[in-house]
This record gives C-alpha cells, sequence and structure tokens, in this order.
C-alpha cells in the first residue's frame, strides 16, 4: 500500500515556487478587481482563506498529491501570509500594493464622481449607506469613504453653526480625486 507521503525535494521545491507564484497572481487580480471584489476583508487575509481549505482537501482526498506537498504548500501560504502582515506594518509602500487605500465618494460638496465610478459603488449605495447612519440630509453629512474592506463609512458634519474641519487621521489616506460632481438636489432647506 503506498501511502504518497513523499514524492522528493524536486517535487517540494516546485510545490514552493507554485505557491509563492499562485498567491501573488491572485493577489494581483484581487487588487485588480477593487474593493468590493471581497467583501469586508484584506485581499491578503481573503486569499489565504480561499486557498487553504481546497488545498487540504485536495491534499487528503486526492491520491496524486503527497501529504508532504500539500503540507508545502499549506505552509508556504500560512508563511507569506505572516509575510504580507509583517511587511505591511513595516512598510507603508508594500502595504499601498497589497491594500488598497480609502477612498472619497462624497464630500459635502457633492459626489466624488470620479471615485464613485472607478469604485463600481451606485449613488443608490451611497445614499443607504447615508440613511443607514442615520442622516436624514446630505447636510449632516462631512464625507462618505469607501475603506479598504469595501465597506462604507460616514462620517457626521457639525450642526452648521459649528462646522468641523476633517480629521487627517480620519481622511488622511484617502483617495481625494479631482472632479467632484454636485451633490442632490436638497428639499430640507
Amino acid at each position: 500500500m503506498d501511502l504518497n507521503l513523499f514524492t522528493g525535494w524536486d517535487r517540494l521545491a516546485v510545490v514552493l515556487l507554485k505557491t509563492l507564484i499562485l498567491y501573488c497572481y491572485v493577489i494581483l487580480l484581487l487588487r485588480v478587481g477593487g474593493k468590493r471584489t471581497m467583501g469586508k476583508i484584506a485581499t491578503f487575509d481573503f486569499v489565504s482563506i480561499i486557498i487553504m481549505g481546497p488545498l487540504v482537501a485536495t491534499t487528503i482526498l486526492s491520491s496524486t498529491v503527497a501529504l508532504a506537498d500539500g503540507l508545502a504548500a499549506l505552509t508556504g501560504f500560512v508563511a507569506l501570509q505572516w509575510l504580507v502582515s509583517y511587511m505591511s506594518t513595516r512598510s507603508k509602500r508594500f502595504a499601498g500594493i497589497v491594500t488598497a487605500p480609502p477612498s472619497l465618494l462624497f464630500s459635502d460638496t457633492g459626489f466624488v464622481r470620479k471615485n464613485v465610478l472607478a469604485q463600481r459603488v451606485h449613488e443608490d449605495e451611497i445614499a443607504a449607506a447615508i440613511r443607514a447612519a442615520g442622516h436624514a440630509t446630505t447636510d449632516s453629512v462631512k464625507a462618505v469613504v469607501l475603506e479598504s474592506t469595501g465597506e462604507i463609512s460616514i462620517i457626521a458634519s457639525s450642526v452648521p453653526d459649528n462646522p468641523v474641519t476633517a480629521d487627517e487621521l480620519v481622511l488622511g489616506s484617502v483617495e481625494r480625486q479631482s472632479e467632484i460632481g454636485t451633490a442632490p438636489p436638497r428639499t430640507d432647506r
């Protein structure tokens, strides 16, 4: 009875190389696909989740995959996950490669049309997020941001006689491209 536990060092090297290539390729595809492709988790976390299950299942169920190959691939992905997390916390440039920055979708002056189109978010979704945050009018909204996780955040403005200035800690990394459109008509004035 052949348990197919080990097929050789050459095979392990090939598995690890394929693991590296596939990991990078999947991250690239997800970055090109945009923030909304993954839901509410970081790109590299999503890659690990979708890869680990099939790796384990294939290793267990396939008679053509040696246990050592499956362990090597799984270890490779976990190591890459750790490395990407480590590098992301140490380098803003690297973090910018693997994680999309937040995007400003709406400001107190109106929709940022270029970002709305680029992020493939419908204005109705933005209006729904504003309503879900408890705002009846866009007058009470300073900004709407599509976060790196794909989640939409609402930043409230102050009452009109006490306006606030956007905090750089909150809006500092948000893409602020030009071509701001106009806000929807306001009926509460």
